[in-house]
């Protein structure tokens, strides 16, 4: 070491014997001042040390061989713990998902560190060493907390506690160690306890270690080491626990035997390990237990019970739920217990439960969703169905490892009932085991594809009817989803691979019902995908499947070429696994590009040799290419040269010039290969297009013509692109027009996408006047909007210039009135003409009926009026012809241009008659029109108040607050509000003014009044928004209900004030209502508007969105915040703090049902 890095060093010399001159050798080496600090220590120095910090003494005489009196060091007790696994268990991995808890248990360390009171901390986990685990191996990561913490053994160990005041932080081995713990100054005693231990689960300044979810735990096994695959299934296998992965890796055999195996209580475990998981609300579910059990159902609950209490407990209870922690560690271990009659029992329920019709396929598709409110579901628990699959699965795949099941022929039982419930199953059955079939299938796969096999070999296979019945939609359904999730689950065997590939093919066949990407296409492009491959069948096994595959099924194989031979970016989603066999076990994660790029080769090689002499296919060989290797492309070009040759139908040649089109086009201006290189090749595809142009001109033209914006098969120069199209449509409309005449025209307008565009080119050709007024007037077109025709002869007339197109008109109204033609067809010819004052001249000339019918039949959706004059003449004629929606729709992007008393009749005609068959109010431009009538009518308040009310239930989309002068007269008006009030509800029973008869009338405004009143979201005495006005809050308030209890409203006028009151506060606001508001609710018979207000603020939060496995923090904040509202208004608003606390009592209802909903989605359920 070089003497400028000497400079910044310590020199430190430790000797473990004793050193008289210390003292004189230190002050030498420290005047040479060649370190920055020279220390040295001997045996004195290290043994005044280690009687300091008793801790760092433990774990020294631990290093020696020297046991401690029932204490032990950290890193002793941690290290034994973890290593007892292989691989063995890191602190990283034992923390992860659990930092905040880490953190938090460090962070009260230290604070009993830097106090003198004593403090207690309790700790649960899975198990009471677990606990202790966590613990240490947080610590030792904290020097500061390292040496003065200890973990005490047995009982004993306490005195060495007492004798060493240096001790801070004790932690218990376990909960009798702990409770023996002694009681001092300065000492933080940390005692650990099961999750099970119910206890203890309720103290609120514990900590709770709960297990990690599925996935964290999976990345937490891959980081001690585990394959990935491996990962994921010990992560299923053992729950999600660290004590039970510990168990089972246990390099000790000793461990492997937990402690209640021995209990005389696990003989009720046998449910568990049959039936998995059930509801005790369910009482079916009870019966069933008992059946299984062969004992009552209170017996049965008071062994688990006391099983769950145990340390590291076989079994949880989350909710109404009972399941068990480690299912497949419970079949290992207590399996070998389980009966021939108990089994027999067992498969009679299961098929008890498997073979009836699901209830709900008793109603029509439409009110499936509601199949609970009508009484249409099965009597027992989903819950138990899924477990009692899942079980059958575990039986069959792990059953036969343990010697005891193998004698009981667990695999052929499984088989047989599999096969007895699908084989020759009608549609009804296989409709009702949807969701149940990937269980059914992992369970006995022989026997499940042998039932597919035999349903698709029958004339009519009722397999088919999972995939018909599926549909979209809010109340739709994906029933053929738990088939295809089978076949995936399948399939990844190798042995499988092709039966079920075969299979899916014939399932391509099908029309799937609704617009579900889930099809039997994607699931077989997801086993053969080049990159992502869903199976453990290597390369070559592919590729020989997909010769059969074509080969038997051409269409399906075909189209699985085409996908697999794309070669470009591609997205994909993970099959289906199998849950407990291993037949996925490190694959399906992605395969070398050698293996990739083979793949693709492959299916390029095949899709080429079936697309050899059909157009079709080469067209989508082409499609495909484009934008890819001119090599793809040339290769394809060839075999089409060859059809050339043969010959070909103009209907092919259209179909591969669409194509080759799209691919010059893309290639002339996004290539970016070198000039040299792609000029020839971009030549060569130019004269294949030109070779392939149809015999007949308007195919030939017609490409055109399909759309409104179509690209050239050309590189885009710097002419305007639109100008370029129009001359070469122009020019294509006046080859068909020389050669075929109109013929030619009707001929393209009846076959192209875009009639529109062909009437706008043929305004480009100048054609004599006369001509076009014969085609237009030609036969007896009625110039409806739909046809065709119509579309073309309107892009005509809206191209032409004024002068040409009034003259056209002009021409065409003589010959209307030599031919007699009918009032509605002059006014739909008219109609085809976008409207402007020149045809509102044409329409007055013809006389009021024509006038009238077109006025009643023109859209007006698009238009544009510029000039306010036009504008409003529109407007009035609208109205005249009894059309305020269309009216309404023209006013809508500017209603401040439209004059106020015209925006008011609109919206009084729409009133008065709405249009039955016109278009849905907008509810945007609704607002748009009463805030701009707000601005307008200060005089005419009442008008604009009756009109928002009756046109209220138009707005929505948040847009109910645009009705503003209607919202703040409720509540500045106490009449309007009981008004309202009287709308809604009937007299209280006893009033004389009581009836059970309630007319019509009174039912229409009762639904807008309603949602009038749930609107109002400001005080009275408020509606500034500014400073509360508590005189005018108590007089409204007063006068409010003072009407409403006359009118025998006045419980109801309580409850709706209450919920205007709750939500005017704002949800979740930390600000208490103001003083006048609290002295209202206060009052002695005010329990209705309490009642309100509390049914306001849970109304008013509205949905929520959450992390699905996060549980109910968010209602236990809110829970707190309503619950400290409660503590600061209860020494003066009693009532009104019991209204605040029942708020919060409610949120912990949903907290709780929250947590448990989320533990049930972690166990899977």
């Amino acid at each position: 070491m070089d003497a400028d890095e000497r400079q910044g060093c310590s020199f430190v010399f430790v000797t473990p014997r004793r050193w008289p001159s210390k003292g004189q050798w230190l002050a030498e080496k420290k005047a040479r001042g060649e370190w920055a600090d020279v220390r040295a220590y001997d045996a004195d120095d290290l043994e005044q040390w280690l009687e300091h910090s008793p801790a760092i003494a433990l774990q020294f005489a631990s290093e020696l061989g020297l046991s401690g009196w029932g204490v032990e060091s950290l890193e002793h007790y941690w290290l034994t713990w973890s290593s007892q696994s292989n691989p063995p268990i890191t602190t990283e991995s034992l923390t992860r998902s659990r930092e905040k808890i880490r953190d938090k248990l460090i962070a009260t360390m230290d604070e009993a560190l830097e106090n003198t009171e004593r403090g207690l901390l309790s700790i649960q986990a899975d198990s009471t060493e677990e606990a202790v685990a966590f613990v240490a191996s947080n610590i030792l990561a904290q020097p500061r907390l390292l040496s003065k913490s200890i973990v005490v053994t047995q009982p004993e160990g306490w005195r060495f506690v007492a004798a060493n005041p240096e001790v801070r932080i004790a932690i218990a081995a376990g909960k009798e160690i702990g409770a023996a713990a002694i009681v001092r100054d300065n000492l933080l005693v940390i005692v650990p306890h099961a999750i099970g231990d119910q206890a203890d689960s309720s103290n609120g300044g514990g900590l709770l270690l709960d297990r990690p979810d599925i996935y964290e735990f999976e990345k937490a096994l891959v980081a001690i080491g585990m394959e990935e695959s491996d990962a994921r299934r010990n992560a299923l296998v053992t729950g999600r626990s660290w004590t039970v992965l510990r168990r089972q890796l246990a390099i000790n055999p000793t461990l492997n035997h937990p402690a209640w195996l021995d209990c005389p209580q696990a003989s009720s475990l046998v449910t568990l390990c049959l039936l998995g998981a059930w509801n005790t609300e369910n009482e079916v579910d009870q019966q069933i237990v008992e059946r299984l059990a062969n004992k009552t159902y209170e017996a049965i609950e008071s062994d688990l019970r006391h099983l769950a209490a145990l340390d590291d407990p076989p079994v949880l209870r989350i909710g109404s739920v009972w399941r068990a922690k480690s299912p497949l560690e419970l079949l290992i271990l207590y399996g070998k217990h389980i009966t021939s009659s108990q089994l027999d029992r067992f498969f009679e329920i299961a098929e008890e439960l498997l073979t009836p019709p699901d209830p709900q396929l008793e109603l029509p598709e439409q009110e499936r969703y509601a199949a609970q409110i009508h009484g249409k579901v099965r009597p027992h628990s989903g819950l138990l169905l899924n477990s009692l699959c899942d079980a059958l699965i575990k039986l069959a795949a792990r059953g036969a490892d343990l010697r005891s099941l193998r004698d009981l022929h667990i695999e052929v039982r499984v088989e047989n009932l599999v096969r007895k419930l699908l084989l020759g199953a009608d549609e009804i059955r296989w409709l009702s085991l949807s969701s149940h079939l990937p269980a059914l299938a992992e369970a006995a796969p022989e026997a499940f594809l042998t039932a597919i096999q035999d349903s698709l070999n029958q004339m009519d296979p009722a397999v088919f009817r999972l995939l018909s019945e599926s549909s979209t939609g809010l109340f739709g359904r994906c029933w053929h989803a738990g088939l295809l999730w089978a076949l995936e689950s399948l399939a990844w065997s190798h042995r499988r691979m092709l039966r079920v590939t075969l299979i899916l093919a014939q399932l391509c066949e099908v029309r799937t019902g609704g617009n579900w990407a889930n099809k039997p296409s994607s699931t077989l492009l997801g086993i053969f995908r080049s990159w992502l491959p869903q199976t453990a069948a290597d390369i070559s096994a592919r590729i020989g499947a997909l010769d059969l595959l074509i080969k038997r099924y051409p269409s399906a194989g075909f189209e699985l070429l085409q996908a697999l031979s794309s070669g470009g970016q591609d997205h994909a989603s993970p099959a289906y696994r199998p849950k407990w066999r291993d037949e996925d076990a490190g694959v399906g994660n992605g395969v070398s590009n050698q293996e990739h790029y083979q793949m693709i080769q492959a299916a390029w090689q095949k899709a080429v040799e079936m697309s050899s002499s059909n157009p079709a296919r080469l067209a989508t060989l082409f499609q495909e290419a484009c934008g890819r290797d001119h090599n793809r492309i040339s290769h394809v070009a060839q075999l089409v040269e060859q059809q050339l040759k043969i010959g070909m139908t103009d209907e092919d040649r259209i179909i591969l010039r669409d194509v080759l089109r799209n691919i010059l086009y893309w290639h002339a201006n996004f290539d970016r290969a070198d000039t040299a290189i792609l000029t020839p090749w971009l030549a060569s595809m130019q004269s294949l297009y030109t070779r392939l142009s149809p015999s007949d001109l308007v195919a030939q033209h017609r490409w055109l013509f399909d759309n409104h914006w179509t690209q050239l098969p050309e590189k885009d120069d710097e002419s305007p692109r639109v100008d370029k199209l129009t001359k070469t449509r122009v020019e294509a409309l006046g080859e068909v027009y020389r050669a075929h005449s109109f013929d030619g025209i009707n001929r393209l307008i009846d076959h192209c996408g875009s009639p529109y565009t062909v009437g706008g080119s043929l305004s480009e050709l100048h054609l004599p006047t006369a001509s076009l007024v014969s085609w237009i007037a030609d036969g007896d077109r009625s110039f409806e909007t739909s046809s065709s025709v119509s579309l073309s002869i309107s892009g005509l007339l809206n191209r032409l210039p004024p002068e040409s197109l009034e003259a056209l008109l002009e021409e065409l109204m003589s010959i209307a009135s030599a031919q007699d033609w009918s009032p509605h067809r002059r006014a739909a010819l008219f109609c085809l003409v976008a409207t402007s004052r020149s045809i509102w001249n044409f329409i007055e000339a013809l006389g009021g009926e024509v006038a009238s019918i077109y006025w009643k039949h023109i859209h007006t959706g698009h238009s544009h009026l510029q000039d306010a004059a036009d504008l409003n003449f529109t407007l009035e004629s609208l109205l005249v012809a009894g059309r305020p929606l269309a009216a309404l729709e023209l006013c809508k992007y500017e209603p401040s241009r439209v004059e106020a008393n015209l925006l008011l009749r609109i919206l009084q005609e729409l009133m008065n008659a709405p249009e039955p068959e016109g278009p849905l109010i907008d509810p945007w431009c609704l607002g748009d029109v009463f805030a701009a009538l707000e601005c307008s009518l200060a005089d005419s308040k009442e008008v604009l108040i009756q009109i928002e009310f009756y046109l209220f239930e138009a707005l929505g989309y948040g847009q109910e607050q645009r009705a503003s002068s209607l919202l703040n007269s409720v509540m500045s008006d106490p009449a309007l509000f009981a008004e309202l009030i009287g709308f809604c509800y009937k007299p209280e029973h006893g009033h004389p003014e009581e009836t059970d008869d309630i007319d019509e009338t009174r039912r229409t405004l009762a639904r807008p009044a309603y949602k009038v009143l749930h609107a109002c979201r400001t005080l009275p005495g408020q509606l500034d928004g500014n400073s509360f006005d508590s005189v005018k809050f108590n007089q409204y308030v007063e006068a409010a209900l003072r009407t409403c209890e006359q009118s025998g409203r006045g419980k109801a006028s309580k409850y709706q004030l209450g919920e205007i009151l709750a939500r005017s506060c704002g949800f979740g606001s930390r600000d208490l209502p103001p003083t006048a508001v609290l002295e209202l609710l206060e009052g002695q018979d005010m329990a209705a508007l309490r009642r309100g207000f509390c049914f306001g603020t849970w109304n008013d939060r509205g949905t929520t969105s959450r992390d699905p496995r996060a549980g109910g923090m968010q209602e236990r904040q809110l829970s707190s915040l309503y619950r400290s509202n409660a503590e600061q208004l209860q020494n003066q608003y009693p009532q009104v703090a019991s209204m605040y606390e029942s708020i919060a009592g409610h949120y912990d209802t949903d907290g709780e049902r929250e947590d448990i909903e989320a533990n049930l989605r972690k166990e899977g359920y």
